[in-house]
Order: C-alpha cells, then sequence, then structure tokens
C-alpha cells in the first residue's frame, strides 16, 4: 500500500518518541497500527467485490454474445397451411 523504506520507518520512530514521549508512543502505536489493518481489509474487501463484479459482467457480456435473442419480428406472412376459407 505504502512504499516505506527502513529510514523513513526510523525517522517517524524517532519523531513520534520525541513528540508523543516514551509513555504515550506504545499506545500510539497500537492505534495506528489497528487503522492500518482496517484500511488494509477494507481495500481487499472493495476489491475483491470489484473482481466479484467485472467476472459477473463478464459472464453476462459472454452469454448476451452466445445468446442472440432476436429484436425484430420477421415480416414473413405467416401462412396457415390446414385451414383455408
Amino acid at each position: 500500500m505504502f512504499d516505506v523504506g527502513s529510514l523513513e520507518i526510523l525517522l517517524i520512530a524517532v519523531l513520534g518518541l520525541v513528540i508523543l514521549g516514551p509513555q504515550r508512543l506504545p499506545n500510539a502505536l497500537r492505534t495506528g497500527f489497528t487503522w492500518y489493518n482496517k484500511a488494509k481489509n477494507t481495500m481487499a474487501e472493495v476489491s475483491t467485490k470489484i473482481e466479484k463484479e467485472l467476472e459477473l459482467g463478464e459472464v453476462k457480456d459472454t452469454l448476451n454474445q452466445q445468446v442472440k435473442v432476436p429484436t425484430k419480428i420477421s415480416s414473413a406472412p405467416l401462412i396457415n397451411k390446414g385451414t383455408s376459407k
């Protein structure tokens, strides 16, 4: 999701320690990782739902291509051979 290297993580950890202090840093990290995991799980769910919808659309398109329903009625006259008046 994010392309963060080891130096960036170290910088964030040092800034967090300086800003929050050693007492509040563990709780802040726990909360941050919880938010990150929720966001990651939500993105995975959305991605899965989109993939399923696209697959359904592809199946529908395939069915429509294979089964062509005539939309225009033929203009040939109907002849009833057995009953002539």
